[in-house]
């Protein structure tokens, strides 16, 4: 607290593995510093995140995630995925005044089509199973599994960026 009184516009970090007054923390935070910014990571894992996120706004053109890039079947299992796959703003989300969408997590990867080539541009269609964790009012969770397809873009072999994501029909069995 005495650094961000020293330095009001201040970014914090706050580590903790207690999850349960989150929200009472921020709140409280907020009041006693409106032009600080906490974020409230439970693992190192969120930690890093926050830190290359940072890294990232600093200066997007010199950042350099740790993944190396070998190929879209690669892409998906590291870390700059899961950021692009959180920060996708969904048209299907059933977030509303009553539950907010806190997390997505992949659960399954299934084919993954190349569609186009041109000029070191390519476009992916990767079929996934994801979840959607929603935290409600009352700071209990619900979550929404979800088949979909991903569309990627791959420029110079090497960038990634997820272009759209779109649910997928589920066919009901009738009995």
């Amino acid at each position: 607290m005495e650094f961000v009184q020293l330095h009001p516009t201040a970014s914090v970090i706050f580590d903790t593995k207690d999850n349960g007054f989150k929200e009472k923390l921020e709140m409280e935070f907020k009041e006693l510093n409106p032009n600080a910014v906490i974020t409230i990571c439970h693992d190192e894992e969120e930690v890093k995140k926050q830190l290359a996120v940072w890294a990232k706004e600093i200066d997007e053109y010199a950042y350099i995630p740790n993944e190396e890039s070998y190929g879209i079947s690669e892409w998906i299992k590291t870390k700059d995925f899961n950021e692009k796959l959180r920060e996708y703003p969904y048209e299907f989300s059933q977030e509303n005044e009553l539950m907010k969408l806190t997390d997505i997590i992949p659960l399954y990867i299934g084919d993954i089509s190349e569609m186009e080539i041109e000029d070191n541009k390519e476009l992916f269609l990767v079929e996934a199973n994801i979840r959607m964790i929603y935290i409600l009012s009352n700071n209990s969770s619900i979550t929404q599994d979800l088949q979909v397809t991903i569309e990627v873009t791959c420029f110079m072999e090497e960038i990634y960026m997820i272009e759209n994501i779109y649910e997928e029909e589920v066919e009901s069995e009738q009995e």
